[in-house]
C-alpha cells in the first residue's frame, strides 16, 4: 500500500515537472495608436532560469516565437516546444500568449495562438477559431491577445473562453479576471496582479513605441517578480514588441532583461523569402530557425 502511494506522488510530481505547473511569468498586451494605421503588442517572457534560446518559425506569412512547456531551470535540452508564442501574420494581425496554469493532460494554450496566427485575419476570426477549439479540446488556462490596426481584444482560456474587446489597449499578466476588471487570484501567480496593475497604468502613457519599450524595462517594484521587468526567482529571458504602421511591420526583440539589454529591430517582409532569411539571421538566439 506504502510502496503505491510512494509510486503515485512520484508521477503526480513527474507529471507537473514535465508541464511546467505554474513556473512562467508573462506580461503581455497591445495598443492601437492610430485606428485603422498604426499599433502595438508586446511580451516580457519570464522563465524560472536567467537563460534561453528563442525558436523561430519562418515563412511567408508568418513570423512567430515558438512555444514552450517547460520553463523551469532544468537543461534547454529537455524542453518541449509547441505552438507559438508570440508572432505576426502578413495580414496585419499580430497576437501572444501568458501563463495562467498548465494542466495536466490538456493541450498547451500555445497551440491556440498559432491556430490563430496561421488561419486568422481579424478578432472575430480568432474568437471562432479559439472558441472552437476550446469546445472541443481541454486546454490549459491562459491569456492570448490579439491586435490588429482596427481592434485589440484579449482571451481568458480556461475551461471556456471569455473574451474581452477594446477599441484602444488591453494588457494582462498570469491571471484571469471578472468581466468587471476585479483579479481572480491564484496561489502561485507570482507578482500578477501588482504588473498587471502597473502595466495598465503606464501603458495609458504610451504613445510610440519607445514607451513600450520604457514600460518593458520597468522597475516599479525594484528588482523582483513584482516588476515588469522580471528578476530573482523568475528572470526576463526576452522581451517583445510587434510595431505594425501603414502596412509595415517590425519584430523589435531583446534577449535578456530589457533593462540592461538592446531590442533589436528586425523588419520584416512576407512576400521575400530572402529579407525573411536575413531577419532569421538578425534574430538574437542561438537556436536554429524554421524556415520553410
Amino acid at each position: 500500500m506504502h510502496i503505491a502511494l510512494i509510486l503515485l506522488a512520484i508521477a503526480i510530481i513527474s507529471d507537473v515537472r514535465n508541464w511546467g505547473g505554474k513556473l512562467s511569468n508573462c506580461t503581455i498586451g497591445a495598443k492601437i495608436l492610430s485606428h485603422g494605421s498604426e499599433f502595438l503588442l508586446f511580451k516580457n517572457k519570464d522563465f524560472c532560469r536567467k537563460d534561453f534560446d528563442d525558436g523561430l518559425v519562418i515563412r511567408k506569412g508568418l513570423f512567430a516565437v515558438e512555444g514552450t512547456q517547460s520553463w523551469d531551470d532544468r537543461s534547454t535540452d529537455v524542453d518541449v516546444f509547441s505552438g507559438f508564442s508570440i508572432g505576426v501574420n502578413s495580414s496585419g494581425l499580430a497576437c501572444c500568449d501568458s501563463n495562467v496554469e498548465m494542466k495536466p493532460s490538456a493541450k498547451n494554450y500555445d497551440i491556440l495562438t498559432q491556430e490563430i496566427l496561421e488561419k486568422c485575419r481579424s478578432v472575430d476570426d480568432a474568437v471562432n477559431a479559439v472558441e472552437k477549439a476550446v469546445h472541443t479540446q481541454r486546454y490549459s488556462w491562459g491569456n492570448i491577445v490579439v491586435a490588429t490596426k482596427d481592434e485589440v481584444a484579449t482571451f481568458q482560456v480556461a475551461d471556456y473562453v471569455k473574451v474581452f474587446r477594446d477599441s484602444v489597449q488591453t494588457v494582462r499578466t498570469n491571471h484571469h479576471i471578472e468581466q468587471g476588471r476585479r483579479p481572480i487570484f491564484y496561489d502561485e501567480s507570482t507578482g500578477s496582479i501588482e504588473r498587471y496593475e502597473v502595466a495598465k497604468r503606464l501603458l495609458e502613457k504610451v504613445e510610440d513605441v519607445d514607451g513600450v519599450f520604457e514600460m518593458l524595462r520597468s522597475h516599479e517594484y525594484g528588482l523582483n517578480t513584482s516588476s515588469i521587468c522580471s528578476h530573482d526567482k523568475f528572470s526576463t529571458v526576452y522581451g517583445y514588441v510587434v510595431h505594425f504602421k501603414n502596412d509595415r511591420v517590425v519584430f523589435y526583440v531583446c534577449r535578456g532583461n530589457p533593462c540592461v539589454g538592446k531590442f533589436v529591430a528586425v523588419t520584416l517582409n512576407f512576400d521575400d523569402e530572402k529579407l525573411l532569411r536575413v531577419a532569421a539571421e538578425a534574430y538574437p538566439s542561438g537556436r536554429k530557425s524554421r524556415i520553410r
